[in-house]
């Protein structure tokens, strides 16, 4: 089994796997946004090393397209939320989220 993360389902990051002493349980933490997605069982369930590395890696893979909004900004087509591009972003699609930051799917298009 490969010890190689997926990067993040919010922001593409890279992904490293944990083992948290205070806590005695495995988990995954993006190294770019801080976020611990919810990744389909419960930490208690995650055994080993290896078992948080599979359930972060057999997520389910799912893509969106940012749409422009008519109001201004940008939503997912996906989970239909409000997406404010980077203040440097000026509205230019170039700088928007390779990943929704809300459902975490996976921008194309």
């Amino acid at each position: 089994m490969s010890d190689e993360l997926k990067p993040c389902p919010f922001c593409g990051g890279e992904a490293k796997a944990f083992y948290c002493e205070e806590s005695g349980t495995f988990d995954v933490q993006c190294q770019q946004c801080g976020a611990i997605p919810f990744i389909g069982s419960r930490t208690s369930e995650r055994k080993t090393m290896a078992d948080v590395i599979a359930a972060w890696n057999a997520r389910a893979e799912h893509t969106c397209r940012i749409e422009p909004a008519k109001d201004g900004g940008w939503y997912c087509s996906e989970c239909h939320v409000w997406i404010s591009p980077s203040p440097m972003a000026n509205a230019t699609e170039y700088l928007l989220p390779r990943w929704c930051p809300n459902c975490g799917a996976k921008v194309v298009g």
